[in-house]
């Protein structure tokens, strides 16, 4: 009889810490946990301007910055752009604005707004955006 009592007390403890390992199992299968101190965990890596500092293994790799510019509209002497920012492969930002001549995008300087073009100069180079025309333009013949 004390066997008997001994293995239906052993069997209930069982079943019942089971039963919470089931309702814990339940609830993380269901994403209802409550994450408490989630500002103060640190991802193993940080992006800074123009680099990726792993923290494991303390080294720099260099990731290059680059710049797309889309020209969207032109408006009297002003152009709206789409600027585009890359780290690597990695959209970081998008701003949109309206540049007139004169005006930096980063490093270079609008230098000429036509019709339907913009002429962008860098340092030893020259950057052509122009409009996508999806209705052809025909001359007039007299």
């Amino acid at each position: 009889m004390k066997k008997l009592v001994l293995f239906a007390t052993a069997v209930l403890l069982f079943a019942q810490v089971n039963d919470q390992y089931l309702n814990y199992t339940n609830k993380l299968v269901n994403y209802q946990i409550k994450l408490k101190n989630i500002e103060k965990i640190t991802p193993p890596f940080e992006i800074y301007r123009n680099e990726v500092v792993y923290k494991n293994n303390k080294t720099k790799k260099i990731i290059r910055r680059v710049i797309k510019v889309d020209l969207v509209s032109i408006f009297d002497n002003k152009a709206y752009v789409v600027l585009k920012e890359y780290l690597g492969s990695q959209l970081v930002s998008v701003k949109k604005k309206w540049v007139k001549v004169g005006d930096k995008i980063d490093k270079c300087v609008v230098s000429n707004i036509t019709i339907d073009k913009l002429v962008i100069r860098c340092k030893d180079r020259k950057i052509v955006k122009s409009l996508n025309k999806k209705i052809p333009f025909f001359k007039e013949s007299k």
